[in-house]
């Protein structure tokens, strides 16, 4: 029983090494993802089936449609379609991402929405219903609320709402990007994100190969935090707000 237990701990660390490792020797970040504009019927239908029933709700509250794009170079073998809407007057950008295979774009992996605001001292708020740990590390001024189990968008958008409420009220000022410049601003946001990690040390630029990859401590943090028990601890802790604020607007 004793050699059962210690084998099966072995087994466990050994896991524990061996994903961070994989991770490290796989991941593969363009320095600059180029999103592209496309119409909406060069989507695959999954992905626009999805897109439209986020907007239909979002567009109930005001926002207005911005763009519909894609990038093929942000992660390899994988295309990320996005959708940007944007409420003028409470100064939120809304923004729907899907992503499929390259090559099985009719094989939706992955839907989430994304709601943003930015302040005039460069504070960001961003709250989001993605199951996606990515990574732990996040600029100061960048508030990250993940809500997994909110699937409504109405409701995703009321949290949004509450939160950039109470920044409101400790003298925080929301701005609003250009009209016309959504798609750029994602794009720059993007980049942004990419040498900030760099900068906190969770990425490395590979000069030979011209991408991003993560760092040894950058590759064990975002494994880690995506595997059990961190990943139980995640969604449980995440959920039980989401119940809360499900209960009150129910």
């Amino acid at each position: 029983m004793s050699n059962l237990l210690l084998l099966a701990i072995i087994a466990i660390l050994a896991w524990y090494v061996a994903v961070p490792i994989m991770v490290r020797r796989t991941q593969r970040l363009a320095p600059k993802p180029l999103l592209r504009s496309i119409l909406s019927d060069f989507a695959p239908p999954s992905v626009r089936a999805t897109f439209d029933a986020s907007a239909k709700s979002l567009e109930s509250l005001g926002f207005l449609y911005c763009f519909d794009a894609v990038t093929y170079d942000e992660v390899s073998n994988m295309r990320i379609y996005m959708r940007g809407l944007v409420h003028r007057q409470q100064k939120i950008m809304a923004l729907a991402t899907a992503l499929v295979a390259e090559e099985h774009q009719e094989q939706l992996l992955h839907a989430f929405l994304e709601m943003t605001s930015r302040f005039s001292d460069g504070t960001e708020l961003c709250t989001y219903n993605s199951d996606l740990a990515g990574m732990p590390i996040n600029n100061k001024r960048k508030i990250c609320r993940g809500w997994q189990m909110i699937k409504e968008p109405k409701l995703l958008v009321r949290i949004h709402q509450f939160y950039l409420r109470k920044l409101v009220k400790k003298g925080g000022t929301p701005t609003l990007i250009t009209e016309g410049e959504e798609l750029s601003e994602v794009q720059n946001s993007l980049v942004t994100d990419l040498k900030e990690q760099e900068q906190m040390g969770g990425l490395f630029f590979d000069q030979d190969e011209q991408c991003y990859r993560p760092t040894w401590a950058g590759a064990f943090l975002s494994a880690w935090y995506a595997m059990w028990p961190m990943s139980f601890l995640r969604r449980f802790y995440h959920n039980q707000r989401a119940r809360l604020w499900m209960r009150m607007y129910s």
